[in-house]
């Protein structure tokens, strides 16, 4: 799986997430990411729209956020940050449910379930690295 193709599948994750209020800390995720604040809100009205297609019934007024483009590969690299970064903190426990688990989430972005498992392996694998780089210091 390529860097594009990971990035793509986090933005479809980090959409389901949100409409679940599952990231309620996606401003101090994205900070600790190093994602500036005009750049998260930016991400932010690139996916109000987004979860409204896919059935979001929530607050979706968007206008108050800057009218900056953002590209799709930058909206999907922030994605992944922000799964990286939200799977950090909350931690991840790994066991025999996790093909159970990963092949829901599969279902929910409409996904294979082998896409999934490679996709989960490389969020285990990217909260692993910063796991211990943080201990380097």
């Amino acid at each position: 799986m390529d860097e594009k193709r990971r990035n793509e599948i986090a933005f479809a994750f980090i959409l389901q997430k949100m409409m679940k209020n599952q990231v309620p800390h996606l401003l101090v995720y994205a900070h600790q990411a190093g994602i500036q604040q005009e750049e998260c809100s930016c991400f932010l009205r690139e996916a109000l729209p987004e979860m409204v297609k896919l059935g979001y019934k929530g607050k979706t007024d968007y206008s108050h956020f800057p009218d900056i483009p953002l590209s799709k590969n930058r909206r999907n690299e922030i994605a992944w940050f922000l799964i990286v970064a939200d799977n950090f903190d909350r931690g991840i426990e790994i066991g025999r449910k996790i093909p159970r688990q990963v092949g829901n989430e599969a279902v929910m972005i409409e996904i294979p379930f082998a896409e999934a498992m490679i996709f989960a392996r490389k969020v285990v694998d990217a909260v692993a690295d910063k796991a211990f780089a943080i201990n380097k210091s």
